[in-house]
């Protein structure tokens, strides 16, 4: 199945792995606890500059399936050959999809665009 942008997805290659991937609240506290409770503003520097640690605690908590050749697997399966066949290529490569990712969620919880948001989409 491929991402559904109107719910926020977007889709994420790594080589012949396609995830799909999906950022809500309870995901992005669970990579902010990871990572140290960063703001939100340094997650975003984070994932905007493809830090590694931070995308790979995306990939673990943001996907919700993927793909191999075309056919579907399921979320452990992809989150687990994701941490196999990641080359530094594929994290640089994450920023497209984790800076829509993070636009989605603004979308959601403020219903505007990021532009939109005044203070934090400023700030960020």
């Amino acid at each position: 199945m491929a991402a559904n942008p109107i719910r926020g997805e977007v889709d994420a290659p790594i080589g012949s792995l396609t995830l799909t991937m999906a950022i809500d609240m309870d995901g992005l506290a669970r990579v902010s606890a990871a990572s140290g409770y960063p703001t939100l503003g340094e997650l975003y520097r984070r994932f905007h500059g493809t830090e590694p640690a931070t995308v790979m605690l995306a990939i673990e908590h943001f996907t919700i399936n993927g793909k191999v050749d075309g056919k579907e697997i399921g979320r452990e399966e992809a989150v687990s050959q994701a941490r196999v066949r990641i080359t530094i290529d594929d994290v640089l490569a994450m920023q497209g999809p984790l800076d829509g990712l993070l636009a989605a969620l603004l979308r959601k919880d403020t219903g505007k665009s990021p532009q939109g948001n005044g203070d934090s989409a400023q700030s960020l």
